[in-house]
């Protein structure tokens, strides 16, 4: 495990501030209030962005990142997998078993929505966020592939604009982002020790 945490360190110490940050925004701020001031904030060029910034964690987009890592990285094809599979099963089980919270579109009300093109705003399914989920898979299992290990500054970026994209448009809480990220970091660590450990007792 401190093999893996050395190689992913640009990318596990801004999720650890994140972590932080989140703790903090627990302790002052209610529930809607991030999703809340980011309905103020649109523009045509955010709307954009955001658009194509929540497709990062989309399935489509996971699913053609595993397909590209099967014909060029074999090896990491089957990390991404493992960790693509072990977080949806995760995800499924707490967003529609266990949680089967409400979205702020329901839970805001008293709110209107500043539409975006090409959007639908989901209402049911909120805890936790899928997308944000497969983009931090997604950011750590890069920062580990890549040579340049400081690329993990960049990915850790893009799965925070996809994040802060899920709230942007009206589709989840902090809690949800939160949730996802964090939860997305822990599982793939863990399936990527475990495949490592696991080649290590294959090769002795």
């Amino acid at each position: 495990m401190n093999k893996i945490l050395k190689k992913s360190v640009f990318f596990t110490i801004p999720v650890v501030v994140f972590l932080l940050f989140g703790l903090f925004y627990f302790s002052v701020l209610n529930k809607g209030d991030a999703v809340i001031w980011l309905n103020n904030l649109h523009t045509p060029f955010k709307d954009m962005f955001f658009k194509y910034a929540t497709f990062i964690g989309d399935g489509v987009f996971t699913a053609c990142m595993i397909i590209a890592l099967l014909l060029y990285r074999p090896y990491w094809f089957i990390q991404l997998l493992t960790a693509v599979l072990s977080n949806a099963i995760v995800i499924y089980i707490l967003k529609r078993q266990i949680f089967n919270f409400d979205r702020p579109l329901r839970i805001l009300s008293h709110i209107n929505p500043t539409p975006v093109d090409g959007v639908k705003i989901h209402e049911i399914y909120s805890f936790p966020s899928g997308h944000t989920n497969s983009s931090f898979v997604l950011g750590l299992i890069l920062t580990l592939l890549i040579k340049d290990k400081k690329w993990g500054l960049f990915f850790f970026f893009i799965a925070l604009c996809t994040a802060i994209s899920r709230m942007y448009l009206f589709q989840h809480f902090f809690m949800d982002v939160y949730a996802g990220g964090l939860i997305g970091v822990f599982i793939s660590l863990l399936t990527f020790y475990w495949i490592d450990k696991t080649n290590l007792k294959n090769n002795r």
